[in-house]
């Protein structure tokens, strides 16, 4: 009986350490990894329920909107708070062969809206931010909190397809920490010693 007690309070422990490890803000917000902050005029931040105005939505569960609109396919991750805190995008280009004269179009017009790239190939760009980020424990790490991907995929029998999926986790620990004080707050009332 004394072993099985020792287990539990050993189990809840680690789970109270594991949960409060979570990230919950930046130390200094506001930067992004990329100049523009949008998809197609989709942007990070945004209210689902202004993205739907725009889009045929083919499935909402949770976090996930599944949608189309002329052709190219969006997923969004909305916060509890109905923001856009994650935007994918994917559009068929066609039958072709990626050749260097169209990456180079390609990547001159992204660097044209999102600024320089920081890492990848021609084929396959990222850009990040990774910024001091203050856990719920109060620890401060270093997390990718603001991060933009463009990958050109072919097959040897499928189209060339353009996939991009930019993404800002701070848009969604700003909610989460704002709705988290109230009841934060409430609980350090109530405690009696």
């Amino acid at each position: 009986m004394r072993l099985t007690k020792f287990i539990f309070i050993a189990a809840a422990t680690c789970s109270i350490a594991v949960s409060a490890s979570e990230p919950m803000a930046p130390v200094k917000a506001g930067k992004s990894a990329t100049k523009a902050r949008d998809i197609n005029g989709f942007a990070l931040g945004m209210s689902i329920e202004e993205a739907e105005k725009r889009v045929t939505v083919t499935f909402s569960q949770g976090e996930l909107v599944q949608s189309s609109l002329n052709g190219v396919q969006y997923d969004f991750g909305v916060c509890p708070s109905g923001q856009i805190y994650r935007i994918e995008s994917r559009q068929q280009l066609g039958d072709f062969i990626v050749d260097k004269p169209f990456t180079d179009r390609l990547n001159a017009q992204l660097i044209e809206k999102y600024g320089t790239v920081a890492t990848g190939s021609p084929d396959n760009l990222h850009w990040a931010l990774i910024e001091p980020v203050r856990y719920s424990d109060g620890e401060v790490h270093l997390f990718k909190t603001n991060w933009f991907s463009v990958m050109v995929s072919a097959g040897e029998y499928s189209p060339v397809s353009l996939d991009m999926k930019m993404l800002d986790f701070r848009i969604c620990w700003e909610g989460k920490e704002a709705s988290n004080r109230l009841p934060r707050d409430e609980a350090g009332d109530k405690i009696i010693f």
